[in-house]
């Protein structure tokens, strides 16, 4: 989507119960805006109606690479299905933004030599199993963050 520099853009989103692949439960949704050029400021708020107060609502968390995310799952409060919930963007520069969202019925899982995107929110925890393949190796794990500090704590 194409969106004008100083500009707030407010989107609609429904949360099914299901995930559109496998037919799963819905256990969280991740939604990213991700501008087509370089990263360039913007926000993006959540919230579950549609009287938008941004001091009340939900920033998002999770500054990317190219962009910003947003988590939502039911480990948050107001964790909702089959309902709507409500993006809304203040946009500072013109230019196309990719704008996308996925249902998630599980975290995504670790791949050998593939880095894998992982969102935690700020207090919550994610536990990932990964099954060593070959011992004669070094496992390497690193953890790239753009905002906020992160831990990371591995048993064998």
């Amino acid at each position: 989507m194409r969106f004008e520099a100083y500009s707030t853009q407010l989107m609609k989103y429904y949360v099914s119960n299901k995930t559109p692949e496998y037919n799963l439960d819905t256990n969280s949704v991740l939604m990213k805006i991700e501008p087509e050029d370089d990263f360039t400021r913007l926000e993006m708020y959540l919230s579950r109606d549609s009287n938008f107060y941004l001091l009340e609502e939900k920033p998002a968390t999770h500054i990317m690479e190219d962009g910003v995310a947003i988590k939502f799952g039911k480990k948050d409060y107001d964790w909702c299905v089959n309902c709507f919930i409500y993006l809304i963007a203040n946009i500072y520069t013109e230019q196309r933004y990719y704008v996308t969202s996925q249902s998630l019925n599980s975290e995504p899982e670790m791949t050998e030599s593939l880095p894998t995107d992982v969102l935690v929110n700020p207090f919550q925890q994610s536990c990932y199993g990964y099954y060593v393949l070959r011992t004669k190796e070094d496992l390497v794990f690193e953890i790239q963050e753009f905002s906020g500090h992160s831990d990371m704590y591995v048993t064998v």
